[in-house]
């Protein structure tokens, strides 16, 4: 994404993001989101649609993304469990 929206850029002579709407267009087809729409608003609320529409698919790629690794990062900060079979001292 940093690559492609730098590229751009660069040879449109400003900034340039890409969105996450465009970016599902890209990879999926033009119906997708279309899709989607109707998964979201039959299986939850169309109003919850509507918040993904507004917040979600506007946002630049990139932001989520980096969002992402931040959480998925954060998410592997846990203390591994102890798999450890051995019977302890108890008494201290």
């Amino acid at each position: 994404l940093l690559v492609v929206d730098g590229t751009t850029s660069i040879a449109g002579g400003g900034i340039s993001v890409t969105r996450i709407a465009d970016l599902v267009v890209r990879f999926g087809d033009a119906q997708t989101i279309a899709r989607w729409q109707k998964a979201v608003s039959a299986g939850l609320h169309p109003g919850a649609w509507r918040l993904i529409e507004l917040l979600l698919l506007p946002l630049p790629a990139i932001i989520v993304a980096l969002g992402a690794m931040a959480a998925f990062w954060r998410l592997g900060l846990r203390e591994a469990p102890d798999f450890d079979l051995r019977p302890r001292d108890r008494r201290g």
